[in-house]
């Protein structure tokens, strides 16, 4: 019964990814979580990035720092976003654009941020 649940939160988090940015943003509105949807609609299909949905589905309400650990990342604009306390560890976020992004306390620890631009980001303390 639990891998069951669990296979249909894979299929919904799957399914989510497949959808375009705006179906996303309706979705994180109905979850309430559409403060993360300046990455959440960004993100591309791909296996590590389910996973880091399911930490988001499976418990909307007690979301409040972003896990989102070894995601891929690579390329996206991500300027402005808020990744305070984020779990970022092992995440690709190379040639990622985080201009101004709240950074604070944010774990990058084994990330991957080559050509990541990090101008004017802000950080308190950079795990990593």
């Amino acid at each position: 019964m639990l891998n069951s649940r669990s296979q249909n939160l894979d299929y919904a988090c799957t399914q989510f990814l497949k959808q375009s940015p705006q179906q996303r943003l309706l979705v994180l509105k109905q979850l309430g979580l559409a403060r993360y949807a300046d990455f959440l609609t960004q993100m591309p299909l791909h296996e590590a990035n389910v996973g880091c949905i399911r930490h988001f589905f499976k418990n909307p309400s007690q979301v409040k720092f972003p896990n989102l650990q070894g995601a891929e990342l690579s390329g996206l604009i991500l300027d402005g976003v808020n990744l305070i306390r984020g779990n970022l560890s092992g995440a690709n976020l190379s040639g990622s654009s985080l201009v101004n992004a709240d950074l604070i306390f944010a774990n990058f620890i084994g990330a991957d941020l080559r050509n990541a631009n990090l101008q004017g980001a802000h950080s308190m303390k950079l795990l990593g």
